[in-house]
């Protein structure tokens, strides 16, 4: 389905009732043009099914390039969204809304404020979506989320999903791949690398007033001009989760101001781009690099000598860590013919 330039409306529109049976599939939806929201398509009051859509090259003037959704419980599995563009929101604008993206791609999408994805008091879910290449800092406006930028309340969750090669430009850009402002996203299995943000931080991820969650992610290589070139946390915000790598991000790995906190238990904070010196092969929660004990658990020391039990054969005694010739718990002998292990000689 192709545009007409001189139209300002969408190309395509769902409002006021079409459910999930209203099933979209294997269209694509280009070069679309509204002077206000979603060129490509619009979904108002409605929650229809798009399957393996493709929209490109569609354009906005104010909010989302190719997909401007409203009051949306909508389904979007394995649809593309490429080289989009609009004022505010490169591809996709949803507020309010329950929906769920499958395996949807973002590339190449460029606006003012989260290129690829808009989420405004919304708490959708994004299951292995992949978000690469899209730049926010569109013409002189904004410069905010690359990839996405969550706002007012939103609380979406990013399952297994990758933010790479994202920007945000500007003198002031800020959330290389995200940027959340006062919302509390989830992001689980998700990987980070290679983004960058122009301005004042969050090469990964912005958090501004914002809670988010990190759970077993990976944050590397992203960049930022100040601050934080992985995570940077400022005016309130809060991160929690677990499970958190950090690997080889400039300036520093992480920014926390002073009205904010970081409380995410980071598994790998390192200087090396790929992590090298915190791969745990034995799992036992040491880096290789430290390892005492390889292969073994370093943690557990039951007679507090620095030797892991499992790689001490007198677990017990703190002076050995073999049983030499007496014995673990007993003082080994220089003395010959000391067969008891007391110190002196033998008896006749």
């Amino acid at each position: 389905v192709t545009g007409v330039q001189t139209c300002a409306l969408p190309i395509l529109v769902c409002d006021y009732g079409e459910g999930a049976d209203t099933v979209l599939e294997d269209l694509v939806v280009q070069r679309g043009w509204a002077s206000g929201g979603g060129g490509g398509m619009e979904i108002l009051f409605a929650s229809p099914t798009l399957r393996r859509c493709l929209f490109q090259s569609n354009r906005a003037s104010s909010f989302a390039g190719a997909l401007s959704a409203e009051y949306s419980d909508s389904h979007l599995i394995d649809c593309r969204f490429s080289s989009n563009s609009a004022l505010n929101t490169g591809a996709i604008y949803w507020w309010v809304g329950s929906a769920t993206l499958e395996t949807c791609v973002f590339e190449s999408n460029t606006g003012g404020y989260g290129a690829g994805i808009y989420i405004d008091e919304s708490d959708m879910t994004l299951d292995g979506c992949e978000f690469t290449g899209n730049v926010a800092g569109y013409e002189t406006s904004g410069g905010a989320g690359g990839a996405a930028y969550l706002c007012c309340d939103a609380t979406p969750t990013f399952r297994d999903c990758l933010f790479s090669g994202n920007q945000a430009l500007q003198d002031e850009g800020e959330g290389g791949a995200v940027y959340c402002d006062e919302s509390a996203p989830t992001f689980e299995r998700c990987t980070f690398t290679g983004n960058n943000a122009g301005g004042e931080g969050g090469g990964a991820i912005h958090n501004d007033k914002g809670s988010t969650t990190l759970i077993d992610c990976e944050l590397s290589q992203n960049t930022a001009e100040n601050g934080g070139g992985g995570l940077h946390n400022e005016n309130d915000s809060t991160t929690t989760g677990s499970g958190l790598r950090l690997c080889g991000n400039t300036p520093v790995n992480i920014f926390v101001d002073s009205t904010s906190s970081q409380e995410a238990v980071v598994s790998c904070d390192s200087t090396l781009a790929d992590c090298g010196d915190c791969y745990d092969a034995d799992k036992d929660g040491v880096p290789d690099s430290s390892d005492v004990c390889p292969g073994g658990n370093d943690l557990v020391d039951s007679d507090g000598d620095q030797v892991p039990d499992d790689c001490d054969d007198c677990p017990g005694d703190p002076l050995k860590t073999e049983p030499g010739d007496c014995g673990c718990g007993v003082v080994d002998t220089s003395v010959h013919g000391d067969l008891d292990c007391d110190g002196d000689y033998d008896e006749d």
